[in-house]
């Protein structure tokens, strides 16, 4: 007896994942304050991963001034991880002060690159109306600050989640042969 069932294939192993990441991301949208924490901890964790390797690796090759100050870093990593660790909302706070402004770098620089563009090339107002989105976003979140540090890292987190939930689940659909 032969099988005679299609082939699964590669993109539909995406589907899982896809329903996964669908799930969190309502999850994260509906809850945006325990998203937050969730996501905050996770940083949280990771710096002290870093920080008591980097020390640890410091213990190991020791050598000069130069070594000084990567110790140094790995310590300070280690304690901004613990801080995190024992005062979450501290850490969501200081996230969504980066975050914004990182937003607004980084609409600042997409204005300016829409604006070189503007002579040489028709997208530039797409370019231009995405750093302008990006721009009020960061301005948004300064204006919530504090306040909206509890909810905003979950609530972005969700819909990144959701949107990339959504495109796994288009491109699991889609049949490469054809």
């Amino acid at each position: 007896m032969e099988n005679k069932q299609p082939p699964v294939l590669p993109f539909q192993r995406l589907r899982p994942l896809a329903w996964v990441f669908l799930g969190l991301g309502a999850a994260s949208i509906i809850w945006p304050e325990v998203a937050t924490i969730a996501v905050e901890q996770l940083i949280a964790w990771f710096l002290v991963l870093s920080g008591a390797l980097g020390v640890l690796f410091w213990l190991r090759f020791k050598s000069g001034q130069i070594s000084l100050m990567g110790l140094a870093a790995a310590a300070l990593t280690l304690v901004l991880g613990l801080v995190f660790l024992v005062q979450p909302i501290a850490g969501a706070r200081t996230l969504t002060m980066i975050m914004a402004t990182i937003f607004l770098v980084e609409g600042a620089l997409g204005a300016a690159m829409a604006l070189s563009l503007r002579e040489h090339h028709a997208g530039w107002v797409v370019a231009m109306l995405s750093a302008i989105a990006t721009l009020a976003l960061s301005f948004l979140v300064f204006i919530g600050w504090p306040e909206a540090s509890s909810w905003v890292i979950g609530l972005l987190f969700g819909i990144n989640l959701l949107t990339t939930g959504l495109a796994l689940l288009a491109l699991s659909r889609v049949d490469p042969q054809k």
